[in-house]
């Protein structure tokens, strides 16, 4: 029998492996900045800090990524799916645009294309902001789905997703 040790050691050493970039949209919190500092010491993924106006970046090793919302390559991309989702409930290309050069809605559309596993809010944010944002973004039944992901198989999402129709 393993001890709760060898499992945690497990656990991070195929996080390790996998190299998986995990989003933290609120940078001008200097938690979220040590935070940031301190995952990419243990190699456990790639942070990538969402800059804000008051980010320290003198205070990010370089193995930190940051991201500008409002001046990324991808934001024109991102703007059109936020737009393509949104538009039944009359949401106008400008202000999709607008809407996803917000930190908390530009982490979710990055959390939908796949460029990021994971996405750790709500330090700045109210929940109900957080939900909201991730509610734009994500399909409620992908958000569903993806909530239920570390509990099974990567392949059991769709079937869970099917299920909860």
């Amino acid at each position: 029998s393993s001890s709760s040790g060898d499992i945690v050691q497990r656990i991070r050493e195929q996080a390790r492996v996998r190299d998986r970039r995990v989003l933290l949209p609120e940078g001008g919190d200097p938690r979220v900045v040590e935070a940031a500092a301190q995952l990419a010491s243990t190699g456990l993924c790639t942070p990538v800090v969402l800059e804000s106006s008051t980010l320290e970046r003198n205070k990010l090793p370089e193995a930190v990524e940051v991201i500008q919302p409002a001046t990324d390559p991808q934001l024109p991309k991102l703007a059109n799916d936020l737009y393509n989702l949104r538009k039944h409930k009359g949401l106008s290309e400008q202000a999709a645009l607008e809407m996803a050069k917000q930190p908390l809605i530009f982490a979710g559309l990055l959390l939908r294309t796949g460029e990021a596993a994971a996405c750790v809010a709500g330090s700045e944010a109210s929940t109900a902001d957080v939900l909201r944002a991730g509610a734009a973004a994500v399909q409620l039944r992908e958000l569903h789905a993806s909530a239920e992901a570390p509990y099974g198989r990567r392949g059991d999402r769709r079937h869970r997703a099917e299920r909860h129709r």
